[in-house]
Formats: structure tokens, sequence, C-alpha cells
């Protein structure tokens, strides 16, 4: 089968899964640019993390270390420093240490009371880019050694390799790094990567498996399990430590990033999703009008061929024979030719309302006598279905500005309507006039089979006819009460409709009074 040749019904469903199709596409290309877009972002962060944190160790306060060096009373020491100074190396006189000259110290009684204790050396280092090689070598006292023959003794390197087991931990982590150095440096990479929002750190001892350091509401468990890493103090004489980040509102950094993204592919998904809508709707609409047209033209043929037949049928009947037994058919003829006129002259509307002509003049008339004599065509119809037609002329002052035979074809067809839609017993028909505020009230009431709620959502479309219950003599094009409609909004009107099901119908009709040309 040939797609051309697809039934309507098909033709849904293969619009409906490319719409399906194309939404998918748009979802999944959505979730997969968040999710690069995420990893991008972590991967920023990361090396922005890595270069504060190098940042902070290039600023980073001294280590301290303590360490027995096995030195014998009465020996010397020399060590390693950048540059030359008279005065003895310790904390006091500051400096930083990055390449290493060395030097020999013979102490002397005083400073040796301060630099050697129980056999032990203290010393400090100060900030530095690189890891710091140590060279120590042991001589014995010499009072005659000058500082030059220090090359004459074996020299010995010691590194923090293999001399880290010597070596004793003396800090903790605030005294290592400047801790408000590295908020400091972290706002700004979230800044840098557009981050509005608070965020979570904390320093981990990985030797200890503890935290040594977290910032105010920091979730240690929320650091453990998603969070940026990055070692820290990794190449010092220390343990190894890791910063761990944690930013709660990046994947909403995310989504701001692609927000214009998102909301063209938002706003394609809802224009597919509309044409959609649309294109389902036009064509069941489509297929309605075309089921009333249908119908009108069914309703039209029959509505002309039953009065021409029922004409046919008076002349044939009445020719040749006495003359003064042609009351009946001369009575058939007339009610056929009146029910014929009206079909033609529904059809004359529906002329006027396709070609959109609006009546725009209009002259002060009194309705009560446009009542009268839409009520006088009905004479013979109320009669046959033996009911009665009652017009209450409440209204002071009748007099209005409107078209009079505009006036006089709405009241006719709400009229018909109601003798056409009469339930098993006799048809009442109740007309009222009334004034209300700067309205003028023209209310026809009926006990006919009535409407549902549901029919009276459409009784003003065109071509529509609501069900008629028991009764299937009832004929029509679907156009009266569109008409009706249309005439009561060329005059600026208002039209309302109150109905239930076997109790009757009630049209209410509001027409400015006001009103004198439009």
């Amino acid at each position: 089968m040939g797609i051309l040749k697809l039934k309507p019904g098909h033709w849904y469903t293969l619009a409906g899964l490319i719409i399906a199709g194309l939404i998918g596409v748009q979802v999944y290309w959505i979730s997969n640019s968040i999710s690069m877009q995420k990893l991008a972002l972590e991967r920023r962060l990361k090396e922005d993390v890595d270069l504060a944190v190098e940042a902070v160790e290039e600023d980073a306060f001294c280590f301290t270390f303590y360490s027995r060096a096995y030195m014998k009373p009465g020996e010397g020491m020399y060590m390693l420093k950048q540059k030359w100074d008279d005065g003895f190396i310790g904390p006091e006189r500051g400096g930083f240490i990055d390449t290493l000259n060395l030097y020999n110290v013979f102490p002397t009684t005083a400073e040796r009371d301060t630099f050697i204790k129980d056999n032990s050396i203290w010393f400090e280092r100060y900030p530095a880019t690189v890891d710091v090689t140590m060279r120590f070598s042991y001589v014995g006292l010499n009072p005659n050694m000058k500082a030059r023959d220090v090359n004459n003794y074996e020299v010995k390197d010691i590194n923090s390799s293999n001399f880290k087991d010597k070596l004793q931990n003396n800090f903790t982590i605030d005294q290592a790094i400047d801790i408000s150095l590295l908020n400091s440096e972290i706002k700004t990479v979230l800044t840098k990567n557009k981050i509005d929002t608070s965020y979570a750190m904390g320093i981990y001892n990985q030797q200890t498996a503890k935290y040594e350091y977290l910032t105010t509401g920091a979730n240690p468990k929320q650091l453990d399990k998603n969070s940026v890493r990055t070692q820290m103090l990794a190449n010092k004489f220390s343990k190894p430590y890791e910063l761990r980040l944690f930013v709660p509102d990046s994947f909403m950094s995310v989504v701001r990033s692609l927000l214009v993204m998102m909301v063209s592919s938002l706003i394609i998904i809802v224009l597919l999703v509309s044409a959609y809508v649309y294109f389902i709707r036009t064509i069941l609409n489509q297929k309605k009008l075309s089921e009333m047209k249908n119908s009108f033209i069914n309703n039209i043929t029959h509505e002309f061929r039953t009065p021409i037949t029922n004409i046919n049928l008076a002349i044939e009947n009445w020719h040749g024979k006495d003359l003064n037994g042609s009351a009946q058919y001369l009575r058939i003829i007339a009610e056929e030719n009146k029910h014929m006129e009206r079909n033609v002259e529904q059809i004359l509307q529906l002329a006027t309302l396709e070609s959109d002509v609006v009546r725009k003049y209009f002259a002060r008339t009194n309705i009560h006598t446009i009542l009268h004599e839409a009520l006088s065509s009905f004479s013979i119809q109320t009669e046959s279905a033996k009911g009665k037609i009652e017009l209450k002329e409440n209204a002071k002052n009748p007099y209005l500005y409107c078209n009079a035979q505009q006036i006089k074809n709405m009241l006719q067809n709400l009229i018909d309507n109601a003798i056409k839609y009469r339930s098993n017993k006799p048809p009442h028909i109740i007309i009222s006039t009334y004034e209300t505020g700067s309205h003028f009230v023209i209310q026809v009431d009926d006990n006919g089979i009535g409407m549902s709620g549901d029919t009276q959502q459409y009784i003003f479309n065109r071509f529509y006819r609501g069900h008629t219950g028991d009764r299937h003599d009832v004929k029509g094009f679907g156009l009266g009460l569109s008409y009706v409609k249309y005439i009561v909004e060329a005059h600026e009107g208002e039209i309302n409709v109150k109905s239930k099901t076997g109790q009757g119908t009630c049209f209410t009709i509001y027409l400015p009074k006001s009103l004198e040309t439009i």
C-alpha cells in the first residue's frame, strides 16, 4: 500500500509518530548537550582548582619538622642555605629557600644551646616552589677548621624520600596554608566559571582518613560522594592531603549556559505539538463540515421536493373536478407555497451571510408591530398543531433603531423552531418584551422538547442540527439559529439560551436602545 493511499486514521498515526520522533530528537539533543556541558564544567573546575591550590601552596606558611641527626657531643655541622649571611640560620632570619648552596657552621656555645638540644636538630622551611634537598655531614670538632675547608669533608645527600622516616610532622593544615586565601581563590574560580552560589569545601587527610578542615555547613558524606578533588601538599615533607569541593548549583549553571538553546528547542516542540493539534482539529472540522453540508443538501432536496410533490398532487386531484370542492386543494397549495417561500428565504439569508453583507442603515421601528407581522405568517401552522402563541408587550417604549426586515426574519426563525421542535403536546409559545437598563429585551419561551447542555454549545453553528428525540418529521437546513445570532450581533446585541431536555427552551435577545446607526 502506497503512502498516498493511507486512510485518514493512518495519516493521523503517521503524523503523530513523526511529531513524537522529532520531539524525541529534541529531548535527546538537549539531554546530551547538558551532559557534555556538565562534563566540560567539571573539567574546567578541576583545572582551575588545581591552579588555585598551586597558588595557595606557593604562598604557604613554613613546614616545621623535628628530627634527630644523631650528632655526637663535640661534633660540628654544616648545612645548605640559599645565600650566605653572617648570622645563624633560623626562623628569625626569614627568606625563601629555592636552591641551596653549601656552607658550614660551627655554632658557638650559646648558639648550640638553641640550635642543638638533646642531640637533635630543629629547622624550618619557608615558602618554596621546589622540593628541598638537604645535605648533612658530621665532622669532628676542630677549632682550627675554616669555613672554606668544608669541601675537604664527605657530604651525604639526604632528601624527602630517604629522610622521611626520620621526620615527625609537627604542624596543622591551617598553619601550613592560608585558609582565607584558599577560600578567596575558590570564589574566584566559581566567578570565572559563572557560578553564583555557595559551596562546600573540605581538606581531607588521606593518611588518617579524616577531614582536617570543613567550611561552615559542609556535609562530609556529600563531599565523599560528589566533589571536585585535587591533591595538595603532596610533594612536601607532609602527609598527603586532598582538597574536595562541592558546588550544589553546578547543574543550574549548566542549564543557564544552555538557556537560549533549551528555550529555542522548547519553542520548536510547542510549535510542533500545536501544529499537530491544529492539523488534527482542522481535519476533524473539515470532516464534520462535510457531513453537515451533505446533510444540508439532502434536507434542501427533500424540503423542495415535498412541497412540489404536494402541489402536483393537489393540481392532479383538482383537475377535472367541480370547482366547488377546491377549497381544500387551494389550502394545500397555499401552505406548500409558503413552505417553499420560507425555504427560499433561508437560502437567500445563507447567501447574504456568505457574501458578508452587513446592513448598516437602521430606522426607528416599532418592535411590537414587527412581532405582529411575524406572528401572522404562522397562523396556519399553529392552528394545524392546535397550539397557541401568546404575546406579552411589557416594554413601555417599543421603538428601537434597527433593520425591521432583519428583526422580522430573526423572530420568524425562532418561532419556526419553537413549532418544529414541539413535544407530543400542543405547542405553547410566549413572546415577551421588556426593558432592562440600556437594552430592549425580546424573550421567546416554548414548551417543546428542549435540548441538552452539549447541544446548546453548538446550536448557533451553521449547518448544525440538534437531535429531535422521538420526532422524525423535523426538517431543516441547520441555518436558522446561526442566522439569528448573526442578526443580533449585527445590531451589537447579545443572545442567550436556557433549556433542559423535555422542559422547553427560552431564547433571550438583548438589543441596545441607544443604537441608531452602525
